[in-house]
């Protein structure tokens, strides 16, 4: 089982989207200052195909993560949308504003491979 959640509060065994490509921040703070400092001198073609190459790993990466596990639980929104994507069995925990029940709520509550855990049901949230 794949258990993605924020680092910051953690156990040992969860992973983060920071952990699966750790370079990520860096090349994200350049390209913006690289776009803030020089936009008007560099063609948006020429730094779009950087940035969409560096996205397009990035989901790959994580694609084949999620894909390479039987279940995933997450109190990660977009793990939990990549993982109903590719079918992979989950269990949604909510964050503290409630994005992710209201996600799951509306659009995947139907889905027969996807549950939506409340820290009552599951002991605590991941």
């Amino acid at each position: 089982a794949l258990l993605v959640r924020r680092t910051a509060m953690a156990p040992a065994a969860s992973i983060d989207w920071d952990d699966i490509d750790p370079q990520h921040r860096i090349f994200v703070l350049g390209a913006i200052a690289t776009g803030f400092l020089f936009g008007k001198v560099i063609p948006a073609g020429y730094a779009s195909r950087y940035w969409l190459d560096f996205c397009r790993g990035r989901v790959i990466r994580a694609a084949t993560l999620v894909a390479d596990h039987r279940t995933v639980t997450t109190n990660r929104m977009h793990c939990h949308i990549l993982a109903s994507l590719l079918g992979v069995p989950n269990v949604v925990f909510d964050n503290c504003y409630g994005k992710c029940s209201a996600y799951f709520e509306a659009w995947h509550a139907e889905l027969p491979f996807t549950r939506l855990a409340t820290a009552e049901a599951g002991g605590s949230s991941p």
